[in-house]
């Protein structure tokens, strides 16, 4: 079923979809969507990836342009990345509308969200408790008692008694009347079981190359891999991206490009580790550069899990680092470079070997 038959999406919306490269709705999406748009609450249980951000994101959306106004859904999520991403979906579908959405987490600024919050009328505000209830206690501008639709994210992480008292308190701010959402990830055993990593290159020959190193070191760094870009025929993308899925692969070596197609046909990657950016985004406009990194660093801490994401930097990447900082509003931790030191001679002399090699067959 596509988009376009599926109940109640109106047309608008789907040509919106239709855009972003969404082809047909998940299994969550087709369940959830409907009933919502009937004003049901949902209480949504898929696996991570399988499109429920968009689940809930959509009828808000719908609902909103029939009746538009300010502090119209809040979202709340366990980290700051998730929030982020979140964000980032809100912006994808709405931007045409103009769409407002403010994300409130930690790691940020508070007099930059106040200032946001006094110079704009947000229709969607997204983040972490402990910043929400921050801001209910201190900063006049941030009222929820006109929000129509509540949701949790992994919920099942939000109702634990970490936010407990966060969120009572926050609650007891909202109209009794809203509309709620709870939507929460399973996770298999085995998925819990297999560490995977993903690398993102900014282009599909640096993933070939950094596959044949990596290839070269299986052996060393006991892991295998494999690459992930749009030059390699559908047949050998599905077969990584299988292998990578099922844990026959665990490290993935994936290009941008490849990895917006994965997101644009309702898949996603199982819960990732560690991100690495083997360089930093490079993009016409540096908010697309910064969406990009959203992108990439959103493959990792999802569902609750932690995570980790790690960018290298080069003097030539500073500007763009500085400037994604910038319109992310953020500082991203730098880490002190260990040099190869950190490496002992033997080990030292196989990556040196390894990439000889792979620079000589890419």
């Amino acid at each position: 079923m596509s988009w376009c038959d599926s109940k109640g999406v109106c047309n608008e919306i789907c040509d919106v979809i239709s855009t972003l490269g969404w082809v047909k709705p998940s299994e969550i999406q087709l369940k959830a969507i409907p009933a919502a748009l009937r004003k049901k609450d949902i209480v949504g249980l898929a696996e991570t990836g399988s499109g429920k951000t968009a689940a809930f994101a959509i009828p808000i959306l719908q609902d909103l342009l029939s009746k538009p106004r300010h502090n119209f859904a809040l979202v709340l999520t366990p980290t700051r990345e998730l929030a982020l991403q979140v964000k980032c979906l809100f912006m994808e579908l709405g931007d045409k509308f103009g769409l407002k959405v403010v994300c409130l987490v930690g790691g940020q600024h508070v007099e930059d969200q106040v200032r946001d919050l006094k110079r704009l009328k947000f229709h969607v505000i997204v983040g972490t408790p402990g910043r929400i209830v921050y801001h209910l206690e201190n900063t006049k501008e941030l009222r929820l008692n006109h929000v129509k639709y509540f949701v949790l994210d992994e919920a099942d992480q939000m109702l634990e008694d970490t936010f407990e008292e966060q969120l009572a308190f926050i609650i007891t701010k909202l109209h009794p009347n809203k509309q709620t959402f709870l939507y929460s990830a399973t996770m298999t055993q085995n998925s819990a079981d297999n560490s995977r990593s993903i690398i993102f290159t900014s282009t599909w020959r640096e993933s070939f190359r950094l596959v044949a190193m990596l290839k070269s070191l299986a052996d060393v760094i006991g892991a295998s891999s494999a690459p992930l870009n749009g030059v390699m025929q559908q047949d050998k993308r599905q077969s990584s991206l299988f292998d990578f899925r099922t844990g026959r692969v665990s490290i993935l070596v994936a290009t941008d490009l490849a990895s917006r197609q994965v997101h644009h046909k309702g898949l996603d990657f199982p819960d990732v580790d560690l991100v690495i950016n083997y360089d930093v985004p490079r993009r016409p406009s540096w908010s697309d550069s910064a969406k990009a990194y959203i992108h990439r660093v959103g493959r990792t801490a999802r569902a609750g899990r932690h995570g980790r994401a790690i960018t290298f930097v080069t003097p030539y990447s500073v500007t763009r680092l500085k400037a994604i900082e910038s319109a992310l509003n953020e500082r991203i931790p730098q880490l002190p470079w260990p040099g190869t030191d950190c490496l002992n001679s033997q080990l030292r002399q196989q990556v040196v070997q390894a990439d000889k090699e792979a620079r000589a067959v890419s």
